[in-house]
């Protein structure tokens, strides 16, 4: 079994650097959808689409949505949409039926319908970024301390995991490295590492304890 520092150890030096790793996600993630909003709301052409299926998508135990799927054309190419919807649109519409489409020019595949699709405001998503931003400060101050005050022999892992998870978020702004892979790497050193750290770790002194046969003691 590991012992108390170990398991601190693995806390600070394994599990925080893959937390800092969700935190770069969801800011990434929260960030994107974000800047696409606004550019969609200020640069984005309109045209007419067709609203085709809409309907309830569960998510989970007792979770989910209502969405609406639809079509449109742009330039003699046909695109799609899949958007939140309200439950009120979905019964009182009868489908198909035509809707308008917002989208950007040069990427068609960003596109909402700005009538019947329902998008989380923006504030919020400003409040959840800087959530994700000061939660990943906080968590990468704390394993920089320890591994100042300590020369733990999980450290370097730590480094290597925090430093990788920031190239690899860079690269994924740009597109080159999807995040799902960068994630499941990441997974995979951790739980790697953390068997490594309990089998390696110390073992009770009992055998050591034990009253050897033939030996009295006085």
């Amino acid at each position: 079994m590991p012992t108390n520092s170990e398991s601190k150890a693995y806390i600070v030096f394994l599990i925080f650097p893959l937390l800092i790793s969700l935190c770069e996600i969801a800011g990434l993630s929260i960030g994107q959808s974000a800047m696409e909003d606004y550019e969609i709301d200020h640069r984005g052409m309109m045209t007419e689409g067709r609203a085709i299926i809409a309907g309830f998508e569960r998510a989970g135990r007792g979770g989910g949505a209502y969405f609406v799927r639809y079509i449109f054309h742009y330039k003699d190419i046909r695109y799609s949409g899949h958007f939140k919807t309200t439950e009120a649109w979905v019964k009182d519409t009868r489908l198909p039926t035509t809707i308008r489409v917002q989208f950007l020019p040069e990427k068609p595949d960003v596109n909402w319908p700005p009538d019947v699709g329902v998008r989380t405001p923006m504030l919020v998503k400003i409040i959840f970024l800087l959530l994700a931003f000061v939660g990943g400060l906080y968590l990468a101050g704390k394993v920089f301390s320890a591994w100042h005050r300590s020369g733990n022999r999980w450290s370097p892992l730590a480094m290597g995991l925090i430093v990788s998870s920031w190239v690899f978020t860079g690269l994924c702004v740009f597109g080159v490295v999807p995040m799902l892979t960068v994630m499941l790497g990441m997974g995979c050193v951790v739980v790697a590492a953390g068997l490594g750290m309990m089998e390696r770790a110390p073992s009770t002194n009992f055998e050591s304890q034990q009253i050897h046969p033939g030996r009295t003691n006085v």
